[in-house]
């Protein structure tokens, strides 16, 4: 599990340079200060912007962080990464 954390952080720690100050507001809050049973309602508190904008803004996020990971490892590296540590080649 741990080798899986450290691999993911690295993808996500290059996808991350390429994200603007309110995207990277976001990802920075989820990836390092994130507790399990935090809330949408409780994040907007913590970040200082309403609820529905940190929903909305979550989402694109999402998106984007989809289409960098795609554009830097290509198809093949996304299908590695499954194959690898989710098993989900297993399960077609």
């Amino acid at each position: 599990m741990k080798q899986l954390d450290y691999e993911l952080g690295l993808i996500f720690d290059r996808v991350s340079l390429k994200l603007d100050a309110k995207e990277y507001e976001i990802y920075w809050y989820l990836r390092y200060k994130r507790m399990p049973y935090d809330s949408p309602t409780n994040i907007a508190r913590e970040l200082g912007i309403p609820r529905t904008t940190y929903i909305s803004r979550k989402k694109k996020l999402e998106e984007k962080l989809r289409k960098l990971i795609i554009e830097m490892i290509g198809e093949d590296g996304v299908r590695r990464i499954n194959e690898k540590f989710f098993r989900i080649g297993d399960f077609e």
